[in-house]
């Protein structure tokens, strides 16, 4: 790069990309004039150190930086932009808890914040969180916090202007605790399904704007509302006839006090309604009419009411369905066709009735048969509309399976098809694969090639759908493994996003332990382990952390070289840190990674695990409140390091002392061994005495375990069990499948 251009970017201020997604590069750490980045959606990389002065890189000028991922949202990343003034955040299409909230405290200067949400379902991506204290203006797009947690919202101390838009919040009442939004002076509600909003004569004290848009549900603004002195202007846009009404008899009321406030109707919904009646009326008789015209006429009116601000009646869809069914197997008339498909698919979008209408009136056949089409514009709507009949319920996609959807739906896939057309059919495949009982093995078998060839496509809505599909599947484990899929997911655990990297690692996770030796060192020579730290280091979910321990168990298993290249990548310090301060589960998956690590490892290996501080943390999980599991890792791994100590001392290293027994004398540990001989469980009693007698020298004084304790190995967990995959699936491929749901791992 010549130095004018490097002198160019250096400083740069402002730099504005009208794209949907962008991975930022490293370099943008290195440009400190920078103020204002604004993005449809960005990617921030995490912050490396300067390999110039070794000094941390950063953002100190920045003060806007607006759409940035969620995914992004670290304290690493938070920590470089101290002054940040606007941020505005997108919520991944990913059920994360929503760690990155938490980071926002990084954020001393922050007086503008915006969350959109990509997770459009009722699940809240707010709960329980502090907001940082000098936030001033707030938006929340499609967050669907409940009405009653809003005391989040209220009692934020400096907030002044407040904007719920597009299900932010959800539940048929609101009433804010009294005090609360005392200094707030703007509020919008927009497209918010709130019926009945009450409020204390100490809320909204200082409102001076109110902008309601798209609440068709609300039936009153409070009273109190309009005794707030400041208050000037009510807008309403699309208001229900009772919201209009009772704003004018604020209005009213507040004029006898000479307290004169501007209520603006922007539109009337219930003349729109009207007018709506009316047009329902029209398409109705002439969507049954015997005239071709008119029938192609209705249709295309009916799709103009289906992009309309208020819902079509039940009446009407119900009328309609029936003849759009019909008119989707007019082969005479394509166009009539292309509407009808056109149609039917506004309307199956998230609606389970109208779906169900759709099912009982004939539509699946139909829609079958219409992915041989010769069109593209059937083909596509057709596979879109099977895609959301299986994603609906069990019951339908089992009816779409029974039809013999599967081999047209495959055969969509070749090297001509439009990538359009390779998205919704990737979608729909994914859906008939799910289930809350999952379909049955033979008759989804024939998937597994196209989806292994679907995972090279690099469109990632292509291979987010593949992932799922094949996640969905991986309870077979041979099968998935001969498609030859694992090379392929590995290199999908470095893919950027997280829609493609979480679904492709939870399958790696799912048939690693079946897959050869070969196919584990494909892990490490694509570079993969790096990724696998990440997902162990950043503020990922439970699941995923646990799952990444797993498949590093998996490549530690193999080959002292393999444990040398996880110990290069630098991941058995954030093990030693899960096996600390982790919650339980992971603390049992650190354990069993340590402990097979010193199980295969050679002495100077484990003598490298020592230095990274794994005694302490392993003696520290000696009690008995732990289950039988995570002491027999731990005793086992410290078994293990002591052999080592031992070695060690006999070759006079360690003038005739074996320090990592001292070592766990000095942290306890030893205490914890000792009281492990009363243990409920034989294993671990034996355990812990044969550790004593050896290393300790104490005597062996519970003879009576060489009887009874074969009855407590029957009932004991046993170390070689933790992978809880029941491989049962794979010794008959023309089972039943009556409970796949227990043969599939639980992140499925």
């Amino acid at each position: 790069m010549g130095s004018n251009r490097r002198n160019k970017i250096s400083s740069l201020k402002t730099l504005i990309v009208d794209c949907k997604k962008v991975h930022l590069p490293e370099v943008i750490w290195r440009i400190p004039q920078l103020r204002h980045l604004l993005f449809g959606r960005c990617y921030l990389p995490c912050p490396a150190r300067s390999p110039i002065d070794g000094e941390s890189i950063g953002l100190g000028n920045l003060l806007t930086l607006s759409k940035v991922s969620s995914s992004s949202c670290t304290e690493e990343v938070f920590e470089r932009v101290p002054n940040l003034n606007k941020l505005g955040i997108f919520v991944e299409n990913f059920e994360m808890r929503p760690f990155f909230l938490l980071n926002l405290v990084n954020l001393p200067r922050l007086e503008t914040l915006k969350i959109t949400s990509g997770i459009y379902s009722d699940v809240s991506v707010l709960m329980n969180l502090t907001f940082p204290p000098n936030i001033k203006k707030l938006t929340l797009e499609g967050c669907h916090i409940p009405w009653k947690n809003m005391t989040i919202i209220g009692s934020m101390p400096n907030l002044e202007a407040l904007k719920l838009q597009l299900y932010a919040c959800h539940g048929p009442e609101w009433e804010p605790r009294e005090g609360e939004f005392c200094k707030l002076k703007f509020l919008l509600l927009e497209n918010i399904d709130l019926a009945q909003w009450r409020a204390y004569d100490t809320n909204f004290t200082k409102l001076e704007r109110l902008i309601l848009r798209r609440c068709f549900k609300l039936e009153e603004i409070p009273p109190s509302i309009g005794e707030v002195s400041a208050l000037e202007i009510i807008d309403l846009d699309d208001a229900s006839p009772s919201a209009v009404t009772s704003a004018e008899q604020i209005q009213e009321e507040q004029k006898d006090y000479g307290h004169d406030i501007k209520v603006r109707v922007l539109d009337m919904f219930h003349l729109k309604r009207l007018k709506q009646e009316k047009a329902e009326a029209q398409i109705m008789a002439k969507v049954w009419s015997n005239e071709d015209t008119l029938q192609l006429e209705a249709t295309a009116q009916f799709c103009g009411l289906l992009f309309d601000s208020i819902p079509l009646s039940k009446e009407l869809i119900s009328g309609v369905v029936p003849r759009l069914v019909e008119f989707l197997a007019r082969n005479d008339y394509p166009q009539l066709q292309c509407k009808a498909a056109e149609a039917i698919t506004s309307i199956s979008n998230g609606s389970s009735d109208n779906i169900n209408i759709m099912i009982d009136h004939g539509a699946v056949p139909v829609l079958v048969s219409l992915l041989s089409s010769p069109e593209d514009v059937l083909r596509e709507q057709a596979l879109h509309l099977l895609g959301n009949f299986a994603g609906d319920s069990t019951k339908s996609r089992d009816l779409i399976l029974s039809y013999g959807v599967l081999m047209p739906l495959l055969a969509q896939f070749n090297d001509k098809t439009k990538l359009s057309i390779m998205r919704k059919g990737t979608r729909t495949l994914s859906n008939i694969c799910e289930g809350k009982t999952w379909p049955q093995f033979k008759q989804v078998k024939s998937a597994i090639l196209p989806l292994a060839h679907l995972i090279h496509i690099d469109d990632e809505e292509v291979l987010n759908s593949a992932c799922w599909a094949l996640l969905r599947l991986s309870y077979r484990k041979k099968d998935i493994i001969q498609a030859g899929v694992f090379p392929r997911l590995v290199e999908l655990l470095l893919y950027p996003s997280l829609f493609v990297l979480i679904p492709a690692m939870c399958i790696v996770h799912n048939i690693i332990s079946d897959v050869d030796d070969i196919q584990i060192q494909v892990i490490i020579d694509k570079g993969a382990l790096p990724c696998l730290l990440n997902l162990l280091t950043q503020n990922y979910e439970y699941m995923v952390k646990k799952a990444t321990c797993w498949i590093i168990t998996q490549v530690i298993q193999r080959t002292k070289d393999n444990i040398q290249a996880v110990i290069e990548a630098g991941i058995f310090s954030p093990l030693v840190q899960l096996l600390q301060n982790a919650e339980f589960g992971l603390q049992d998956a650190a354990a069993w990674a340590i402990f097979n690590a010193t199980m295969g490892g050679s002495n100077e290996q484990i003598k490298f695990l020592v230095d990274k501080g794994c005694i302490k943390p392993l003696c520290d999980l000696l009690v008995s409140r732990n289950t039988a599991n995570i002491i027999k890792y731990c005793l086992g791994g410290l078994e293990n390091i002591l052999k080592v100590g031992e070695a060690e001392k006999k070759k006079g290293n360690t003038e005739d002392v074996n320090v990592f027994a001292q070592i766990i004398e000095d942290v306890g540990g030893l205490q914890k061994i000792e009281n492990l001989q009363t243990h409920d469980y034989g294993n671990v009693r034996r355990s812990a005495i044969e550790i004593l007698v050896t290393y300790w020298h104490q005597e062996d004084d519970n003879d009576e375990d060489s009887d009874d304790d074969n009855n407590d190995d029957n009932d004991d967990e046993d170390v070689d069990d933790y992978d809880d995959d029941d491989n049962a699936a794979d010794d008959d491929e023309d089972d039943n499948d009556e409970d796949s749901d227990s043969k599939a791992n639980s992140l499925s």
